[in-house]
């Protein structure tokens, strides 16, 4: 249910001609979501273009002046583009970090190894499903590929990626800087706060939020109902799978800086974060504590 969800996100943008070219997911796994999202947009951009042509081929033998129907066709593609896709696989590479705040998370996360799965077999199977679908470096090499929909990756922890990402895609308000679906899979709450403080004004009316854990990992349920609280966001949410939760966006937000600015006070610093923490085991109640 949960990509199939994602796949109807898709097509809604593409034929509402929501003003935004970038699909991101933050927290790629293996690549399944991206895939089937790149799968999805190339697709549903490719039959978006046939089912205009029709509707102009019969615009065509209805009205006898074939150039002012030309015209017409051009002036309604000026101000419905269909656009070209950029989907980012955003993902560490190596699991998930270590808590900068470890009042909002625990380093539980930090120690599944099954999360950790490396880029290159992440590219592999994107290029073994979707070898017709480019891998590109830059933003700019995507827009000048000429393809439906293209693939960029962005290895990184979220905290030093994220700034990378926003840079990469430009100025919000336009097609190129704004985000048509945002999907977040980061299990932690200051990667769920991180992320939608930094990406969530680049998402414009008619495009889709995904909190993938909502409903599994109680941090990231905390971390995306104070974001929507904070910013007085109403519109509804609706459940997709056995852990995620989806909205559509309304209306642009404006994110509360200073609140973003409280937490960076509250917790370490990137360059303060250790690389490893031992695991204490607690005698008698099995619990293990990282220090």
């Amino acid at each position: 249910p949960t990509l199939l969800s994602l796949g109807s996100m898709i097509i809604a943008v593409v034929q509402a001609s929501v003003p935004a070219q970038n699909i991101v997911e933050l927290g790629v796994w293996r690549g399944g979501g991206s895939i089937y999202a790149a799968s999805v947009a190339g697709e549903a951009v490719r039959e978006e273009r046939i089912r205009r042509r029709g509707a102009g081929g019969g615009m065509r033998k209805e009205q006898d002046d074939d150039q002012q129907s030309q015209q017409q066709q051009q002036q309604q593609q000026q101000q419905d583009p269909i656009l070209n896709y950029r989907v980012l696989l955003c993902d560490s590479f190596k699991g998930l970090p270590l808590s900068s705040s470890l009042s909002h998370d625990t380093d539980w996360w930090w120690t599944q190894s099954l999360l950790k799965v490396d880029q290159s077999e992440v590219t592999e199977n994107f290029r073994n499903y979707l070898p017709h679908v480019p891998i590109v470096s830059t933003t700019s090499e995507a827009d000048l590929s000429g393809d439906d929909v293209v693939a960029l990756f962005f290895p990184g922890f979220v905290r030093s990626s994220l700034p990378r990402i926003s840079k990469a895609l430009g100025p919000p308000g336009t097609p190129g800087g704004d985000i048509a679906v945002l999907r977040i899979d980061l299990d932690m709450y200051e990667s769920y706060f991180d992320v939608l403080y930094e990406l969530m004004p680049r998402v414009p009316p008619g495009g889709y939020i995904i909190a993938d854990d909502y409903k599994c990992a109680p941090e990231t349920a905390r971390a995306v109902d104070e974001f929507r609280r904070n910013h007085t966001i109403e519109d509804p949410m609706y459940e997709s799978g056995p852990c995620s939760v989806w909205w559509r966006v309304g209306e642009r937000i404006v994110v509360r800086e200073e609140l973003r600015e409280e937490f960076e006070r509250a917790r370490r610093g990137i360059e303060e974060m250790p690389v490893f923490r031992s695991g204490v085991q607690v005698e008698g109640t099995g619990e293990v504590f990282f220090v």
